[in-house]
């Protein structure tokens, strides 16, 4: 069993911010990846409604808490006004099924 943690932010700029967004997470990417336990960051961005979602992966739950002390701040004063209400931030342990196909040899 493979088992990390993951963290997702949701957060809305609204339409015609794929720019920040895009620089927001350039910005952030190059933080977290100094941050202890990194194992990387998905962006998934919906450019029409400026809706968009951030998915960090860690080796463990301390280096996600850790790096979340370190980078949040910078986060939050990155959105400023522009964004339409508080981000949201979930975390999650990461299972990646095993390879199970040896059960259905013939």
């Amino acid at each position: 069993m493979f088992l990390l943690y993951t963290r997702l932010i949701n957060y809305v700029l609204g339409p015609d911010t794929k720019w920040e967004a895009e620089r927001m997470a350039d910005v952030i990417y190059l933080r977290l990846k100094s941050q202890d336990g990194f194992l990387g960051l998905h962006c998934l961005h919906d450019y029409d409604n400026g809706r968009y979602n951030w998915i960090s992966h860690w080796d463990t739950k301390d280096d996600l808490n850790h790096s979340f002390n370190q980078v949040y701040p910078l986060f939050k004063e990155m959105i400023g006004r522009q964004g339409h209400w508080p981000p949201s931030v979930e975390i999650y342990s990461y299972y990646t099924p095993r390879n199970l196909e040896h059960l259905h040899a013939e």
